[in-house]
């Protein structure tokens, strides 16, 4: 399948094994917006998840084996900037609401951004299905000027982002150039896939937000740099 060089607007969506909600958040992409262009990173997915996103005319990128969100997204971010884009979303792949209004607003902010040559990251207010609080700081529904993510791609400290330190790693890089989103939230479906699955995730996000709250507010205000601290301790030996 082709795809034209001078896309606009591009989603990333990085995906392991969403067979059961790739499809839903594809058609909730056209829905706000028919001719955006879609990337999924397919990693290492060993269900029907980049059948579907192919079926659906997303153009997908296939990793061999489950490398992690991280190289996903950094993957899938490198391929985004060969179409010279003005905006792109980068959105998990599990969604069930993808409000209208925040994308719009977010996809225009985005584009004025490039237009002007600045790196701006936009972070939209995020929920999930098991807790209605939004949340910005791990948020995985964010908006980045081309020139934001020549500025990822260009980073020498890539390596730190593993699993949910992706989050936390883009603020250590993109601090001073997040804006929050005020819109409704985007929500995702949170569903543990078995005992094993609930267990990690409880295990590194209580971690992450231990290690978060010894950062005063007035301190990630100040030195959004200080994040890069809390990912090597969140990821230390792994």
């Amino acid at each position: 399948m082709g795809f034209c060089m001078q896309t606009k607007n591009i989603a990333l969506i990085c995906a392991n094994n969403e067979e059961a909600l790739i499809g839903q958040t594809i058609e909730l992409l056209r829905r706000v917006e028919p001719t955006i262009h879609i990337i999924m990173v397919n990693d290492g997915s060993t269900d029907h998840t980049a059948v579907i996103a192919a079926e659906k005319k997303c153009e997908v990128i296939n990793l061999e084996t489950n490398t992690g969100k991280s190289n996903a997204f950094f993957t899938g971010l490198n391929k985004a900037l060969a179409y010279n884009p003005t905006a792109i979303l980068s959105i998990d792949a599990d969604m069930v609401k993808i409000p209208k209004k925040g994308f719009l607003e977010g996809i225009s902010a985005a584009e004025k951004a490039t237009a002007k040559g600045k790196p701006t990251m936009l972070v939209a207010p995020f929920a999930n299905t098991e807790k209605t609080t939004p949340t910005f700081l791990l948020s995985g529904a964010r908006f980045f000027s081309r020139q934001a993510a020549e500025s990822i791609i260009a980073s020498k400290t890539r390596h730190l982002a593993k699993g949910y330190g992706l989050e936390l790693w883009l603020e250590s890089e993109l601090g001073k150039f997040r804006v929050n989103m005020r819109s409704e939230n985007f929500v995702q479906r949170m569903y543990p896939k078995d005992a094993s699955t609930i267990k990690r995730r409880q295990q590194e996000m209580s971690l992450t937000q231990k290690l978060l709250n010894q950062t005063t507010s007035q301190k990630m205000k100040t030195n959004p740099i200080g994040f890069k601290s809390i990912v090597k301790k969140l990821f230390r030996g792994r």
